[in-house]
């Protein structure tokens, strides 16, 4: 009897053994990524951190960036090091800060083609590189276009008589649409897509459904909108086999004042209202929600990403591992604002800031405790001496640190039909000429003047569209 077992156990297990294969395949499968995983970057213009429900804001509805949040690493306290769409999206895509760069601003600077950029180093380690942009602000002309196979830009700079904007930037449907399209043709390489959503940035015209359901918070409409992209993204790579090998990372470049401090929009002041951004990572086999506390900048995000991929930064990478031990900005994350300096002549504003304190310097130099002022109203530079000290110290030696060599941006002027259509998309005053790397301790205080530049904006504003901007209330940060 004993023996007669033995063929019908052999038999069992020649039926029973394929199962066990597939089904240890499967776990495998799902529970670790292939050794070159997918990346999908998603940069949201103008996204305000504490505009988004998983960040704890319950005036708006973002159900597919919180589903997202939900199973990724979220970082609580992510800083913008300029608040101006080109200089902080060369950040996040060199790894480098702007006195590396050289990209302060977005007028007469283009960057280095020696410089390099996460498409380039992916792109050398055999991925297809794709980037659909929703705003001319990063036209190809900029030179971030390096390394992407395929760049989709298409601005027509030539049609100076519109009044409108739609010459100058993309709905982010029509976005989306190209990008899954790029997506599908994409081949069987490993692939990086980066998309732009610019639709936050102002003006603030949301579509149907969001224009009424966020009647009296248009600026909330339009991320909602833009949430609605990032689901039709998200959605496609799961419905197509792709999520579970694929980094996804989401962010903001820069924030929005919405009228804190007398700013309305951005790019002036370096108040948390415009550094302040979202940073959400999401990579293969995660399935549970993380947060981070730790302070980070845009400029950790390119080296994050490539430790994540097992492989290495480029040798002038500045930015650091956003995960692993200990705070990878441990002096503090550096900010900076040129264009009262490079616009209007007026003195330049840099700070640092750290989990409690914020500094400002300037010609009339600002500290604030952020624990107990979240809002920034309360100056404390002559009550907190020793602190203000202490910051300016490191302040100055991040300065010091990052600016080593020469700034690598090219230097070429724009030409006058890009200018006049920049300004149609407020990002332009007047050129007061200026040297960044001097000092503007003998300039105007940008403070002292920013009525004035609200003043000119709108007018500019009026002058090109006809219409200034959407009465939007002074919300504070929830």
């Amino acid at each position: 009897m004993r023996y007669n077992r033995v063929p019908a156990m052999r038999s069992r297990l020649v039926r029973v053994l394929p199962l066990l294969l597939l089904t240890v395949y499967l776990c495998q499968t799902w529970a670790a990524p292939q050794s070159a995983p997918n990346l999908v970057f998603i940069t949201i213009d103008t996204l305000r951190a504490d505009h988004l429900g998983c960040y704890g804001y319950r005036q708006i509805k973002t159900p597919n960036i919180d589903a997202l949040a939900g199973e990724s690493t979220r970082f609580e306290h992510a800083f913008t090091p300029v608040p101006v769409t080109l200089p902080a999206h060369t950040a996040i895509f060199t790894g480098t800060y702007p006195m590396r760069s050289g990209m302060h601003d977005f007028a007469a600077n283009k960057l280095s083609p020696d410089q390099p950029t996460l498409a380039s180093v992916l792109q050398q380690h055999g991925y297809a590189t794709g980037a659909v942009i929703g705003s001319a602000v990063l036209d190809s002309r900029f030179g971030l276009n390096r390394g992407f196979d395929f760049y989709y830009d298409h601005f027509d700079f030539s049609r100076l008589d519109e009044a409108n904007l739609d010459a100058m930037e993309r709905p982010g449907d029509q976005v989306t649409n190209v990008a899954l399209d790029w997506l599908g043709k994409r081949g069987s390489k490993p692939f990086f897509l980066w998309v732009h959503l610019y639709d936050p940035h102002y003006p603030y015209h949301p579509p149907e459904p969001f224009a009424a359901e966020y009647k009296n918070k248009p600026y909330d409409g339009e991320i909602a909108f833009a949430d609605a992209q990032v689901g039709r993204l998200t959605a496609y790579l799961k419905s197509n086999g792709l999520y579970r090998n694929t980094m996804v990372v989401l962010t903001g470049d820069h924030g929005e004042s919405l009228g804190e401090h007398g700013e309305q929009t951005h790019g002036f002041f370096i108040y948390n209202a415009t550094l302040h951004v979202p940073v959400i990572v999401h990579v293969p086999g995660q399935g549970a929600a993380k947060t981070s506390s730790e302070p980070v900048s845009l400029v950790d995000l390119m080296p994050t990403v490539l430790h994540a991929m097992n492989l290495e930064s480029p040798a002038d990478v500045q930015g650091n591992n956003m995960v692993g031990t200990g705070s990878p900005s441990a002096d503090g994350v550096y900010s900076e604002s040129f264009l009262p300096r490079l616009h209007f002549n007026w003195s330049e504003l840099r700070g640092i800031e750290n989990t409690r304190y914020h500094f400002i310097d300037s010609p009339r130099p600002e500290l604030y405790d952020l624990s107990k002022d979240a809002g920034e109203t309360q100056n404390l530079i002559a009550s907190k001496n020793a602190v203000s000290q202490e910051m300016r110290a490191k302040l100055q030696g991040v300065i010091q640190q990052y600016s080593a060599g020469q700034e690598l941006a090219q230097k070429t002027g724009l030409d006058p039909v890009l200018m006049e259509r920049l300004k149609s998309l407020g990002y332009a005053g007047f050129s007061g000429g200026g040297n960044p790397a001097a000092t503007g301790k003998a300039l105007p205080d940008a403070k002292d003047r920013i009525e004035v530049y609200e003043l000119v904006s709108t007018r500019s504003r009026i002058a090109s569209t006809g219409s200034t901007l959407n009465p939007t209330p002074n919300w504070r940060r929830r």
